[in-house]
Order: structure tokens, then C-alpha cells, then sequence
């Protein structure tokens, strides 16, 4: 077994190993670059998380150079999801998986499920969903949440700031306030609030590289420019979460807060600016603190751990509870709520994960050990609970884990249904803290079920099509067959003229790239029933008519297989009949 992954060398080409394991991307250059990876050298190629090729995803570019092999040199393809798309409308969800199957050059009768039983007898064992609800921060936070606009968040969120929490209004004043100070140092700064030349989720890069630009130069500026950030990392989970995570953006501050060093340099005449900060900071507190204990978010969070946690204690099993959120600050934020709680941070160790490709802030940040590192100290117990991001609902396997509390909304089933799979032991519980209402639980769990009953529709459609297809062309499949005998025709013209006789059959043909030998044409030929795909072949050539006569031959020659099957199975039936008749032989 070889693994690879890009900044690797490429594993050689050889016989010392029969298994490659690649993220897509990589394997793509791999393919793409080095002829002795094409795809036709493989077998088998398993998509995990399939769900991801109906996007933009590097898995619908594989299924791409899959679907340009030649047919007989084709490797097979297996795709393994718990979710077959993120759609909850039954229309879309229908839509999506078709163009699944149609990127995967896969038929409906090719789909395998598995059943609730299955699963439970391999080792999986499914939580039944249970919501505890939470109330809206407030009811002006509400009118928010309802007037910003999804696609410009934050120019929505400036034409409704005097709408928002009075916790919200006076952030928003403390930023313009520290944004004029800064003018004193750097005349030709510009506010991030003002346009949108960068994306909110760059502000923080954004602000620190200035911050180090001129650190050297101006101390002060860098210094401001250090705590201004603080304060848009803070509003920009405000807005993205259109002030549900109002509790969490305050908490932010109040942690770095504490580790803030509030040490002034005095060289250069400027404490009156650091003193400036400083008031700005403790205001925005002040008027955070009479309604820290009013808002329910965090209550509610650690009143779910403690019950878990007791829950398990009462079924005789060791607390293992992951922690999913949907942004990266709030693990450091939620891991700062249970350091502070005595009495929680006595029962229970928690920490936190997620993907170490880039940071929060540059004092906020996760290496690759540290990760792997606490992964292994949830799996053996010295940490029982593991706060970390969605990105680790697909492919994070630990088996002992019996409880996931998903304190973020739940946006669409492919998370309901991830997330939910991550509490693998018996008895494991499942908790929502917090649901929209455009996307309740009840919601996902019936797009789920959506889903299943689609999935066996189109089974059984598939099969049905086939036989019905199959039974009402029994004199075309016939005639077909004789042509082929007698060779009077080419087979691009056998197809056309089928397709003419028959009801519901058509043909597609197209010129496929070929990278690795520009001279050698590659062409595709489908046979569709009803616009459902049922066979499909591409084939090279030299000269494009003779690879779009080879593509045609094949489809051909699978359609007359079947005729071909039936006359021995009449022959068969014949023989056995005269067998009988033999006294010898008539048991």
C-alpha cells in the first residue's frame, strides 16, 4: 500500500505495491502528469464520500477521466456515502442524485443500500436525533437574523446595525472608534467595513500582515492594528451567524482579554492611544456582562455535557462526547468556557481540533500533532470531550465515541446524517442544541428519508425499464441480431436504424480528449432508454470513424447478448424436456 498526497514525491511504478490511498487532487496531477498513472492502470477505484463529485469537487474531474477510457479497459468504480446529496426538497433531491449517478456513469441498478439491520450487526449503531431548543438571543436579534441578506452579509449587516443587539451596536462603535485612532498613525487606512475588496474571511489575515508590516517602523500602529482585530474576528461572527453566535463573539473578547498585555510603551509619547484602547475594550464589556448571564447559548451547552455525561455514567460506559461546530474560533472559545467552569473542567478534559491548514489568529492555532495527538488521548480516555469543526464529520472514526452534541444549526442532511455517524457505540445519543427554523431536524431526518425511498424508486424503476425494455423489442433485437450475422451494415448505422424501430431509445456520440496521445481520436457512443443511460462505450483510434464504429460495435454486441442468452435458455428448456421422456431418466 502507497499513500500520497501533494508536496510528495510520487510513489514509484513498480510492483512493490498493488494499493495507491490519494486525496483526488493529488491523484489527479498524478494522472494528468505521468502516463504510468492513467486510470486504465487500475482496477478498482473507490470514491469515498462520493456525495462530493455532484459539486465542483477534484471527484467529478476523476469521474471524468474514468468515463473517457476506453470501455474495456475501464476500471471499475465504487462510491461510498452515508448521504447522497445536501438537497431537502424532494424535487432537487431527486434532480441531484440522477446527475450523481449520470457523473459516475452509474445506473440505477447498480446502487446497493444498506439497511438499519446491516449496519447494526457490522458494528454501526444509529443515535436516534433528540432537539433541545434554545430561544433566539433576542428578539431584536431575531428582526436580524430575518433582514440579512445571504449573499451580501455584510453590507446587509451596515444597512441594519441600528437594528441589532445593543451588545452588537456598541461592537460596531468600538471598531469605528479604534479605526480613527488608527488614522492617527496610518493616514491612508482603510476600514474593512467600508466595501468589500476583501472577503470577511481574510480580515484577520488581513490585518495582521499590515499589523507586521510595519511593526518595525511604527510599534504603535502595529500594536492597534493587533487589537482592532480582535474586534473584526469578533463582529465577523456576529454577522456570519447573523448574531446567533452573539454569545460566543462577546466571549471572544473576554478571552483575550484576559491574555491581553496591557503593558504601554511610553517612548514615544503614545500610552494616550493604548489608554484609548484600552476604554473602548473595557465599554464593550461592560455592556456585554449584564446580559452574559441572560443569554442561553452556554448554559445550554454545559447543562447537555453534564447530562451526557451522567447518561453514560448510568449505562455503565466511559464518557466520550464530540463537540461539533461550524466555525474554528469556536472551539478556542468553547474550550475557554470549560477552563473557566471549576467544577466542569474537574469532571470532565476536554480540547479541541480541526484542520491545521491555516489559523484563526496567529496566537490561535492547531499544528498537525496537536491534533492527531488529542485524537489519540480522546480514544484512550484522557480526554473525554473533543470539540472540533464539521470538517471532521467525514472520516473522523473513533468507536468508543458514545454522545455528539452539534451546538451549532444543523445546515443540510449530508451533515445531519455525518455528524450523527461519528457516536459509534451502543446506546450512543445525538443531541441539537440549536436548529433553523427553514431547516429543523424534523426537516433533514425527512430529507434523509427522502432520499432512501428515491434511492429505491429508482432501483426498481431501472429494473423495470430494463425487462419492459427489453420485452418490447424482442423483433427489433431480433433483427439487430441478423445484421450483425450477415454484416450488411456498419454498426453506427445498426444503432440508428434500431433506435428508428424502437421506442425510447436514442444515441449520443462525442470526441473525447485524449492528453497522452493528441493523434489518437477517442470517441464516446451512449445508448439511452426513456433518457436513462444503459450502455456506454468509448474507444480510441487512429482514425475517428473507425474508434466511433468500435464504440458502436460494443453496444451492439451487448444488446444482441441478450437474445443470444434467451435462445439458450429455450435450448436448455428443449433439452431437458426430451430428457424426461427417456424412462432412464424420468426422475
Amino acid at each position: 500500500i502507497k499513500m500520497y498526497k501533494g508536496g510528495q514525491r510520487a510513489p514509484p511504478v513498480d510492483s512493490s505495491w498493488k494499493i495507491l490511498v490519494a486525496v483526488p487532487d493529488a491523484y489527479l496531477s498524478l494522472a494528468l502528469e505521468n502516463p504510468n498513472f492513467e486510470v486504465q492502470k487500475f482496477s478498482l477505484i473507490v470514491l469515498d464520500e462520493v456525495h462530493h463529485a455532484a459539486k465542483g469537487h477534484p471527484y467529478s474531474r476523476v469521474a471524468a477521466l474514468i468515463a473517457a477510457v476506453d470501455t474495456d479497459q475501464r476500471p471499475q468504480i465504487l462510491g461510498l456515502t452515508a448521504s447522497l446529496t445536501y438537497a431537502t426538497e424532494t424535487r432537487i433531491i431527486h434532480k441531484n442524485i440522477k446527475e450523481l449517478l449520470s457523473t459516475l456513469n452509474v445506473s440505477p441498478t447498480q446502487l446497493l443500500t444498506r439497511t438499519k439491520e446491516e449496519l447494526e450487526a457490522n458494528g454501526y449503531h444509529m443515535p436516534a436525533s433528540q432537539t433541545q431548543s434554545t430561544t433566539v438571543v433576542a428578539a431584536q436579534a431575531c428582526d436580524l437574523l430575518m433582514l440579512l441578506d445571504d449573499g451580501d452579509l455584510l453590507n446587509s449587516f451596515l444597512v441594519n446595525v441600528d437594528r441589532a443587539h445593543p451588545v452588537t451596536q456598541k461592537l460596531f462603535n468600538a471598531i469605528r472608534k479604534m479605526e480613527h485612532i488608527l488614522r492617527n498613525e496610518i493616514r491612508d487606512f482603510e476600514s474593512l467595513l467600508d466595501g468589500d475588496k476583501i472577503p470577511m474571511t481574510e480580515w484577520t489575515t488581513d490585518i495582521i500582515k499590515r499589523a507586521n508590516a510595519i511593526n518595525t517602523t511604527n510599534s504603535t500602529a502595529a500594536m492597534i492594528l493587533t487589537q482592532l482585530s480582535n474586534l473584526y474576528l469578533s463582529l465577523r461572527i456576529i454577522i456570519t451567524t447573523k448574531q446567533q453566535n452573539l454569545e460566543l463573539a462577546l466571549l471572544y473578547l473576554e478571552m483575550v482579554s484576559a491574555k491581553n498585555d496591557k503593558r504601554s510603551i511610553t517612548e514615544d509619547g503614545r500610552a494616550d492611544s493604548f489608554k484609548d484602547i484600552n476604554e473602548i475594550l473595557s465599554e464593550v464589556l461592560e455592556t456585554w456582562f449584564p446580559y452574559k448571564d441572560r443569554l442561553p447559548a452556554i448554559r445550554t451547552f454545559k447543562n447537555a455535557l453534564r447530562n451526557e455525561k451522567s447518561s453514560c455514567e448510568e449505562r455503565g460506559r466511559e464518557f466520550r462526547c464530540l463537540v461539533f461546530v461550524e466555525q474554528k474560533i469556536s472551539t478556542h472559545i468553547l474550550q475557554y468556557v470549560l477552563e473557566q467552569d471549576e467544577e466542569m473542567s474537574a469532571t470532565m478534559k476536554s480540547h479541541f481540533i480541526y484542520s491545521s491548514n491555516s489559523f484563526v489568529t496567529p496566537e490561535l492555532r492547531v499544528t498537525p500533532t496537536d491534533c492527531k495527538d488529542r485524537i489519540e488521548m480522546f480514544r484512550n480516555g484522557e480526554i473525554q470531550v473533543l470539540i472540533t469543526t464539521s470538517v471532521s464529520e467525514e472520516g473522523l472514526d473513533i468507536p468508543k465515541a458514545n454522545s455528539v452534541i452539534r451546538f451549532d444549526p444543523i445546515l443540510n442532511p449530508v451533515s445531519l446524517i455525518q455528524s450523527r455517524g461519528r457516536a459509534r457505540d451502543v446506546q450512543s445519543t445525538f443531541v441539537v442544541l440549536r436548529e433553523r427554523s427553514r431547516k429543523s431536524v424534523k426537516m433533514l431526518t425527512d430529507a434523509e428519508r427522502a432520499q432512501q425511498h428515491i434511492l429505491e424508486l429508482l432501483k426498481s424503476n431501472g429494473m423495470l425499464r430494463q425487462s419492459a425494455g427489453m420485452a418490447a423489442m424482442e423483433s427489433e433485437l431480433q433483427w439487430l441480431d441478423k445484421q450483425v450475422r450477415e454484416q450488411s451494415l456498419t454498426y453506427l448505422a445498426m444503432l440508428n436504424t434500431f433506435c428508428q424501430k424502437t421506442s425510447g431509445f436514442s444515441i449520443f456520440v462525442e470526441d473525447l480528449p485524449s492528453p497522452y496521445t493528441p493523434k489518437i481520436w477517442k470517441v464516446r457512443v451512449q445508448l439511452s432508454y426513456q433518457n436513462e443511460p444503459w450502455f456506454d462505450s468509448v474507444k480510441s483510434h487512429a482514425k475517428k470513424q473507425d474508434a466511433k464504429q468500435a464504440a458502436c460495435e460494443e453496444i451492439v454486441r451487448n444488446l444482441v447478448q441478450h437474445v443470444s442468452v434467451e435462445e439458450e435458455e429455450e435450448v436448455e428448456e428443449e433439452a431437458r424436456f426430451e430428457t424426461t421422456d427417456d424412462p432412464e431418466h424420468s426422475e
